[in-house]
């Protein structure tokens, strides 16, 4: 029984070093950005119900423009880069 409880506290103590660490990292992004993460966490508090659905489309809507325009640039530079790609060898004529 104790060594049940023991493990129950290493995973939930595990599973709170995840969830900090990854709280770190989205702070550590939002201020790469330039914002201030407890403006951004206090902003997203106030929104209701509509508005956060309307946000999360327009997330949605901007994070699928910047795969298409990855996904372009891509190509362009594949089109543009013919040394990139494999050349036939030469055929020897006897």
């Amino acid at each position: 029984m104790s060594q049940h409880r023991n493990r129950i506290t290493e995973q939930a103590t595990e599973l709170l070093a995840d969830v900090e660490r990854s709280l770190a990292e989205g702070d550590a992004r939002l201020r790469a950005m330039g914002l201030d993460p407890a403006k951004v966490r206090a902003f997203g508090q106030t929104l209701n119900a509509s508005q956060q659905r309307e946000l999360d489309a327009a997330m949605r809507a901007d994070l699928e423009a910047i795969d298409q325009e990855v996904a372009e640039e891509k190509a362009r530079l594949a089109a543009a880069a013919p040394g990139l790609k494999p050349s036939r060898r030469p055929q020897r004529f006897v």
